[in-house]
Parts: structure tokens; C-alpha cells; sequence
């Protein structure tokens, strides 16, 4: 062949010059080539880290009195008083129901106390018997220091029996039981055998009731 002829008679130093030529040949025709086909540059991307979802919010919550199991709980955020009740073990037999709102939203660090029936609970007790936000006074309570005349204690109503000093939801409730109980209230010592309507109490009433 004319080539391997015209190679041959090359010196040793003009056959590494044109090896070298020719491989800067080739390389160059290899990338217009790659380029004419449209190769792009494959660049790896980090996988994406997915954030967690965030854990929902808890409270922690105090239950005592006629439960069956009390104790400090931990709750979801936004639960109700009957939520509580139930992670308590539940009401045992002798509990009052009436006496808490069981729809009420808990507040962290809240205390539930859950009396017995005919109960009469310390004060401390009830301001923190469903939790510790402050509760907008009732129509009753609000009415108190307005009180003008006597209540009648044998044909007055749950509403006006509020309206006496120390009495509130409960023990109004208990004294329209034992009304109903014994027929009518023939003196004010029978207040006593209402539960909860002890001799000092029954000496604030005295000035506020008639039979």
C-alpha cells in the first residue's frame, strides 16, 4: 500500500507527530458528531428530602374526683372535657355528670374535678373544675347584688333560688329535689337537710327567704 509505504519510510519521530495529529483528529470528530446527534450533558440531582409532617399539638390535663383512674393526661390539642373523662377510666357510679359542661374545650394545665352526687365541692375546686380560663358570669350571678324583697322558698324556681347568697346551680337543684321530696318547706331549718346548706349559710338566707 502507498500509505504503509509513505509511513515506513517516516523517522521515528515524524511517526509519533503524526500519531498525535491524528488522535486531535478523531477526538475532534467524535464530539462534532455527538454534538450533530444532540447529545445534552446529564447532570445528577440530589433526591429531594421530604419534610416531615409536624406532629400534632397535645395538651396535658389534670382528673380527679369520681373517676375511675385519676391523673395527669396528655391530649390532642382542642379535646373536650368528655375526652378526659373517658382517658380517666371514665365516671364511677356515685359522679355528679350535671355538674361540668362536658362539650367544654380543655386548656393545657387545666383541672377537671368530677364531685360526687350531693356533693357540695370547696370553692378552689369549682373555679377549677373545668379549666382555668376564667368563665363569663351567668345571669344569676350577675344578678346577686341586685336581689330586692324576699324569695319565696317553696314556689320559687331554679332560676330565683340562684339569686340567694351562696347558692348556685347545684344546691339549687338539690333544694327544688327535696321540695318535691317532702311537699313544701314548713320552716327554714329544713334548708339544713339539704346537702351542702349548712348553719351559716342558712343564716345568710334567712333574710332573703319566706316561706
Amino acid at each position: 500500500m502507498v500509505i504503509t509505504n509513505w509511513f515506513g519510510r517516516l523517522s521515528p519521530r515524524e511517526r509519533a507527530s503524526v500519531a498525535i495529529f491524528l488522535s486531535l483528529l478523531l477526538l475532534g470528530a467524535g464530539l462534532l458528531v455527538g454534538r450533530s446527534w444532540g447529545g445534552e450533558e446529564v447532570v445528577l440531582q440530589e433526591p429531594q428530602t421530604v419534610a416531615p409532617e409536624p406532629e400534632p399539638e397535645t395538651i396535658y390535663v389534670h382528673v380527679c374526683g369520681q373517676v375511675k383512674k385519676s391523673g395527669v393526661y396528655q391530649l390532642p390539642a382542642s379535646s373536650r372535657v368528655f375526652q378526659a373523662l373517658e382517658r380517666a377510666g371514665g365516671p364511677t357510679e356515685k359522679a355528679d355528670l350535671e355538674f361540668l359542661n362536658l362539650a367544654q374545650e380543655l386548656l393545657d394545665g387545666s383541672k377537671i374535678y368530677l364531685p360526687a352526687k350531693g356533693e357540695a365541692p370547696p370553692e378552689e375546686k369549682i373555679q377549677g373544675s373545668i379549666s382555668e380560663a376564667p368563665q363569663p358570669r351567668t345571669t344569676a350571678q350577675k344578678s346577686k347584688q341586685a336581689l330586692r324583697g324576699k324569695v319565696n322558698i317553696n314556689t320559687a324556681n331554679a332560676t330565683q333560688l340562684q339569686l340567694l347568697p351562696g347558692i348556685g346551680p347545684a344546691i339549687a337543684s338539690r333544694i327544688l329535689s327535696h321540695r318535691q321530696s317532702i311537699g313544701r318547706f314548713d320552716s327554714m331549718e329544713q334548708l339544713l337537710d339539704v346537702s351542702g346548706i349548712g348553719p351559716k349559710t342558712l343564716e345568710k338566707l334567712r333574710e332573703h327567704l319566706e316561706l
